[in-house]
């Protein structure tokens, strides 16, 4: 008797409709994951390119990505500069404050523009991991277990990468994890080189607004450290004052100290600041105008985080719009309030600015008010000497 063969069709296995079913639902949850996920980097664009807030771009992006926490950073051991999403802020503050083991080379994950995600569960980086006390001492205990790291963009002072990181009980980053991430880096690489570049325009355009009056300028980053001078500075700065080390450095002690001071108000109170440096004899004197620059993540991006700039004490200049509105953009002003401080500092009493602006003395006063406390200025006639550039002090 002849043994016929079964078809090859009869012999393929098909799923029951139940497990078909888990198949398509699987499907389905990971093509809206990757669509939150796809959504999330769209935002960190849009925001970045609108100048808007970093944070809660990334605390939405982290969220798609099923992650802790992270952000965008630049790590040159020992020193970090980031931008941190809040289920990482705490150990962000706590390595500010030198509350944790040194940043090494070796704690590093340094992925290259072409490296995609990587993390540190791959062998390259596994076994230094294992021996970091950065790692081991100071993250673990902390609850960041798992890491992820992919560059965004590369400044003169080394690499931006978006960082994420895992709990212990997650088990850590799949193969797929990364693969999917990948899908939506061409989004955040340009986020980081869309706010890179506003940060260098609005510096450029803060420094013209003073080149074009004839006036040398300072480029000066989050901490102080002169990034880039104009023509004629260092001529203009002499006897009492010259850069050193990347520093601006007074004469003495005494003009150090109020150049420390104007320095601190224009980059951590954010509001400009503007002192005056005679000679003992009164030969030599210049003002010099600090004002920040808007932007965040400046140290990050190693980005002009303020402007300085040269004024020859023995010239005076009529003011403008323009630098009403350099001092009102740097400070934070609304149109109401800057419109206020121009009519004010013009010469004019709240009372005529009240009559041209059709509006109440009284929101007049509110106005003005909150004018003087951006500014740091406490009267009208601290206004004006500020907006005239004749301050002395």
């Amino acid at each position: 008797m002849r043994r016929v063969q079964a078809p090859l069709a009869f012999m393929l296995i098909e799923l029951p409709p139940c497990y078909q079913g888990l198949d398509r639902h699987l499907l389905a949850t990971a093509d809206m994951k990757l669509q939150s996920l796809e959504d999330a980097a769209r935002h960190v664009l849009a925001e970045t390119m609108v100048g808007g807030s970093w944070f809660d771009a990334l605390e939405t992006l982290m969220s798609a990505m099923g992650t802790l926490g992270g952000g965008i950073a630049r790590i040159v051991p020992p020193d970090m500069f980031s931008l941190p999403t809040s289920g990482v802020a705490e150990v962000v503050r706590a390595v500010e404050t030198g509350r944790a083991p040194p940043i090494t080379h070796r704690t590093q994950i340094s992925p290259g523009p072409r490296d995609g995600f990587v993390c540190d569960q791959m062998d390259v980086y596994r076994a230094a991991r294992s021996r970091d006390p950065f790692y081991q001492d100071f993250l673990i205990p902390y609850g960041l277990a798992y890491q992820t790291s992919a560059f965004l963009d590369m400044t003169d002072a080394g690499a931006v990468n978006l960082i994420t990181f895992k709990p212990p009980e997650s088990g850590g980053f799949a193969a797929e994890d990364l693969t999917t991430f990948a899908l939506v880096l061409p989004y955040l690489r340009a986020a980081a080189m869309t706010c890179r570049g506003s940060l260098r325009a609005e510096a450029r355009r803060c420094a013209l607004s003073f080149e074009r009056g004839g006036d040398p300028v300072i480029h000066l980053g989050h901490d102080g450290r002169v990034l880039e001078t104009s023509p004629g500075v260092e001529d203009a700065l002499a006897p009492l004052m010259w850069i050193s080390s990347f520093r601006l450095r007074a004469a003495s002690s005494a003009d150090q100290r109020r150049l420390d001071d104007a320095l601190r108000t224009a980059l951590e109170a954010r509001k400009p600041s503007l002192v005056s440096f005679t000679t003992i004899d009164h030969a030599a004197s210049f003002r010099l105008l600090v004002v920040p620059v808007l932007g965040q993540a400046q140290e990050v991006f190693h980005a002009t985080a303020a402007v300085a700039t040269v004024l020859d004490a023995s010239r005076t200049s009529r003011l403008d719009r323009a630098t009403m509105e350099l001092l009102a953009r740097s400070a934070g002003l609304t149109p109401r309030e800057s419109e206020v401080a121009h009519i004010v500092a013009d010469g004019a009493s709240p009372s005529i600015a009240a009559e041209r602006m059709e509006i109440s003395i009284e929101t007049v006063r509110l106005h003005l008010k909150a004018a003087f406390r951006k500014l740091g200025v406490h009267s009208q006639t601290e206004l004006a000497l500020l907006a005239h550039r004749l301050t002395v002090h």
